[in-house]
C-alpha cells in the first residue's frame, strides 16, 4: 500500500512538472524572441523525445517556418534538425538522414562543432535503426570527434551512447562496453540524472544479454534511482519495466509481476498509449511463459485493443502475432488463422500507409523548398530595390553638382569680361 501511494505521488509530481515545463516552453516558442524560440524548441525537443514524440513535428515546423518568414537562418536550420530527428524516430530514416546531410556544408563553413556533433549523432542513430553498422560507426565516430574539437564541456558525452550501439551492431562488444563506461563517467560527473538513467539501462541490458544477471540487476536498479530524480514519467516506467524483466529472468515471479504492473500504472497515468500497449504485451508474455495461457490471451487482447484504438500498427502486429501463437499452442487453429488473416491485412495496410506518409513528407519537403526559394527571391528584390534607389540617388547628386558648377561658372566675372 505504501509503495502504491509513493508511486502515485511520484506520478502526480512528475505530471505537474512536465506540464509546467511544456507550457512555459510552448509560450516561448510561439511568442518569444528569435533566440528564445530556438532555446524553447531545444527544450521541447528533449521533453517530447521522452514523452510525446509525435509533437516533435509541430515544434520543428513551427520553428522552421518562423525562420523562413523572418529571414532568420538559425531557426530554419534548427527546425530542419528537429524535423529530421522526428522523421528518424518515426521510421522515415532515409528522409531524416538526407535532410541532415544537406545541412552539413553550411555548418562546416561556419566551423560549428556543436551542431556538427549533434547532426552526426542523429545520422548515426538513423543508421543504427537501419542496421547499417558501417555507416552508424562512421557517423558516431564523427560525432565524438566534433565533441572533442568543441570547447563546450556539455558535449563531452554526446555521441558516446550511439557509438556503443554502433560497436554492438558491428560485433565489437568490448568497444561498446568501453564507450558505455566512458559515457557513464562523464554523465556522473555532470550529475545529469536523465542521462545516468539511460546509460545504466544500456549497461543493464548489455550484461543481461551476456547472462550476467547480477550486474544487470544492479544497473537496472541504478537506472530506476536516477529516473526517480527526474521530472519525467517515461524513464521511471522504463526502469520499472527493465527490473520486471530481470526479476523474471531470476525466476522471481512475484516481483516481476509487481514491477510490470507498476510500470503499467505509470504509463496509464500519463496516457502514454504506445507504452501502455507494450506493458499489456509484456504481461501477456509473463503469463504465456509461465504457462497460464488464458491470462496471456487476455493481456495480449488488451494490447491489441489499445493498439487498434490509437492506430499503433507495430504494436497491433506484435499482439496479433502473439494471439495467433497462443491459439496455435491451444490447438485452436481456426482462431489462429483468423488472427493471421488480420495480421496479413494489417501488414498490407502498413505498406500502403508508408507510401502515403512518404508522399506527405515529400509534400512537406517541397513546401520547405518553395518557402526558401520565395524567401531568397524576396531578399534579392529588396537588395535590387536598394541598389536601384542608390543608383538614382547618385544620379541626382551628380545632376545637382553639375548644376551648381554651371551656376558658379556663369557668375565668374573673368569669364564674363572675356565675353
Amino acid at each position: 500500500m505504501k509503495n502504491r501511494y509513493y508511486l502515485l505521488l511520484v506520478t502526480l509530481l512528475a505530471i505537474h512538472a512536465f506540464g509546467a515545463n511544456t507550457r512555459k516552453a510552448l509560450e516561448k516558442l510561439n511568442t518569444g524572441s528569435s533566440l528564445e524560440r530556438i532555446n524553447a524548441a531545444e527544450t521541447l525537443n528533449a521533453l517530447y523525445q521522452s514523452e510525446a514524440r509525435d509533437s516533435l513535428r509541430y515544434v520543428g515546423e513551427k520553428l522552421y517556418f518562423y525562420g523562413i518568414q523572418n529571414h532568420f537562418y538559425p531557426a530554419v536550420e534548427k527546425g530542419k534538425i528537429i524535423l529530421s530527428e522526428y522523421f528518424i524516430l518515426t521510421g522515415k530514416v532515409i528522409d531524416g538522414i538526407t535532410t541532415l546531410k544537406a545541412l552539413i556544408p553550411t555548418i562546416v563553413q561556419r566551423n560549428d562543432s556543436k551542431e556538427l556533433c549533434l547532426v552526426a549523432k542523429i545520422i548515426s542513430q538513423g543508421y543504427v535503426l537501419e542496421r547499417d553498422a558501417k555507416s552508424a560507426l562512421y557517423w558516431a565516430e564523427k560525432s565524438v570527434q566534433h565533441a572533442k574539437e568543441s570547447k563546450n564541456k556539455q558535449l563531452r558525452s554526446d555521441g558516446l551512447l550511439v557509438l556503443s550501439e554502433a560497436y554492438l551492431l558491428s560485433g565489437k562488444p568490448d568497444k561498446a562496453l568501453a564507450a558505455l563506461h566512458r559515457y557513464e563517467t562523464i554523465v556522473c560527473s555532470e550529475k545529469n540524472e536523465r542521462k545516468k538513467s539511460a546509460v545504466y539501462a544500456k549497461l543493464g541490458d548489455f550484461y543481461m544479454k551476456k547472462g550476467d544477471l547480477v550486474r544487470a540487476e544492479g544497473y537496472f536498479l541504478s537506472s530506476y534511482e536516477s529516473a526517480r530524480k527526474t521530472t519525467l514519467i517515461s524513464p521511471i516506467a522504463n526502469a520499472l519495466n527493465n527490473l520486471a524483466i530481470i526479476y523474471y529472468e531470476n525466476n522471481d515471479l512475484q516481483n516481476s509481476k509487481q514491477f510490470f504492473l507498476k510500470a503499467l500504472q505509470l504509463r496509464l497515468h500519463v496516457n502514454d498509449n504506445k507504452a501502455v500497449s507494450e506493458s499489456y504485451y509484456n504481461l501477456g508474455d509473463f503469463y504465456y511463459y509461465s504457462g497460464v495461457i488464458d491470462k496471456a490471451q487476455s493481456w495480449y487482447g488488451k494490447s491489441l485493443v489499445i493498439a487498434t484504438t490509437f492506430n499503433l500498427k507495430s504494436e497491433q502486429n506484435d499482439a496479433l502475432n502473439a494471439l495467433a501463437e497462443t491459439c496455435k499452442s491451444q490447438k485452436d487453429f481456426e482462431s489462429a488463422n483468423n488472427y493471421r488473416e488480420q495480421q496479413l491485412a494489417l501488414l498490407k495496410k502498413i505498406e500502403l500507409d508508408n507510401r502515403v506518409d512518404e508522399e506527405e513528407i515529400k509534400a512537406l519537403q517541397l513546401e520547405m523548398l518553395q518557402s526558401e526559394m520565395l524567401a531568397k527571391a524576396n531578399d534579392n528584390e529588396q537588395v535590387a530595390g536598394f541598389t536601384l534607389k542608390w543608383e538614382w540617388g547618385l544620379i541626382t547628386l551628380l545632376v545637382i553638382l553639375l548644376f551648381l558648377k554651371f551656376r558658379i561658372s556663369s557668375n565668374d566675372p573673368d569669364k564674363l569680361s572675356e565675353m
